[in-house]
């Protein structure tokens, strides 16, 4: 998640991390800027993705499942 606000406060953006954002940018938001947190937001939701997966169990498996 990338937050866009047009306040200059550091809090917003230090609760905006905390809460999750990859990135905070300030408003006016610099368009070619922009581009490289974008893809760094896209590449980091799916190695998240990608982590949550490894050892999860297969489709229709449950724990405790005996075949």
């Amino acid at each position: 998640m990338i937050v866009v606000a047009g306040h200059r406060i550091i809090a917003a953006g230090a609760e905006a991390i905390h809460l999750g954002a990859i990135n905070f940018v300030r408003k006016p938001v610099d368009a070619p800027a922009l581009l490289p947190l974008i893809k760094d937001a896209i590449a980091s939701r799916l190695a998240a993705n990608h982590k949550a997966t490894i050892g999860a169990a297969p489709l229709g498996m449950a724990a405790g499942h005996r075949p």
